[in-house]
């Protein structure tokens, strides 16, 4: 079986970071590797890395942020298939992993990403969110790609690390970076779970983050003006409201047949979570 490596950059997630732990350690497969690299946490969650250290390795010390966090932790890991999970996400189920292992088989692509379940801070699963299949204009025009749901060959980190020089939008720009480089896919499945929560940075710095995420944009050669408008306009029309009516679907679907979470969260009610897939992520903090 092919190796597993999942890095977790964390600083000061204490609240957060036992539901990520448990959501790796959790999955049924045999071959996994998990590397947390703490920035120096002073908030509990040195204490709660040490109950876990049979099944991780974690290193903490001081960084230059979570680019610098993510980017050694790559250069420790050892797996084949890579993940990046943030301290306050999970992944989704038990046979996550067991699936990410059958679709790189199933399919030649660098680089595999699905659709994600929204948490809010007590792990209650709020909506389903599906994302559009890979497009690079479209990718241009707005990041749609979940990270914690995205995996990749090991390949694919030879010679290409995150932009430390970046605070918010790291991940954005080295998917942009990457797709002019490796094979991108989308598969239609819920594979991680992102939280929303108020300390969230894209939420309490969200005009900082618009910037930043603008200028990486420009910077790849995104259109301005009203091919830009025109193009978020076929965006919704050709995806935006097939990809909602998906979600309500796989929402009906989930409440008829839960899955083995691998975290410790709930289903919100199906009203609710039909209520919320037509919501903005900033409204359900």
């Amino acid at each position: 079986m092919p190796r597993i490596s999942v890095v977790t950059p964390s600083y000061n997630q204490a609240e957060f970071i036992e539901d990520t732990l448990r959501s790796v350690r959790n999955q049924q497969y045999e071959n996994v590797e998990h590397v947390v690299i703490d920035g120096g946490s002073d908030d509990g969650t040195l204490d709660i890395l040490r109950d876990h250290d049979e099944t991780l390795r974690w290193t903490s010390e001081p960084d230059e942020g979570q680019a610098d966090a993510v980017n050694k932790g790559f250069d420790m890991v050892s797996g084949e298939i890579i993940g990046w999970l943030n301290s306050d996400d999970v992944y989704f189920d038990t046979q996550v992993f067991s699936r990410i292992r059958e679709y790189f088989e199933r399919y030649d692509a660098d680089v595999i990403y699905g659709d994600i379940a929204l948490l809010d801070s007590d792990s209650n699963i709020l909506k389903l969110r599906c994302v559009p299949k890979f497009d690079y204009d479209r990718l241009l025009r707005g990041c749609f790609i979940e990270q914690p749901a995205l995996f990749f060959r090991s390949e694919v980190l030879v010679n290409n690390h995150l932009n430390i020089d970046l605070e918010y939008v790291m991940d954005y720009e080295f998917w942009l970076r990457l797709s002019r480089i490796f094979s991108f896919r989308h598969v239609d499945d819920i594979l991680a779970g992102d939280r929303n929560h108020p300390a969230r940075k894209i939420l309490s710095q969200r005009e900082a983050m618009q910037v930043e995420a603008s200028e990486i944009a420009t910077q790849y050669g995104a259109a301005t003006g009203v091919k830009y408008t025109l193009g978020r306009a076929s965006d919704m029309l050709a995806s935006g409201i097939p990809r909602r009516i998906k979600a309500i679907v796989r929402t009906i679907q989930l409440h008829r047949n839960p899955p083995d979470l691998a975290f410790n969260g709930e289903l919100c009610s199906l009203n609710e979570m039909l209520t919320n897939v037509s919501r903005a992520n900033r409204t359900l903090v």
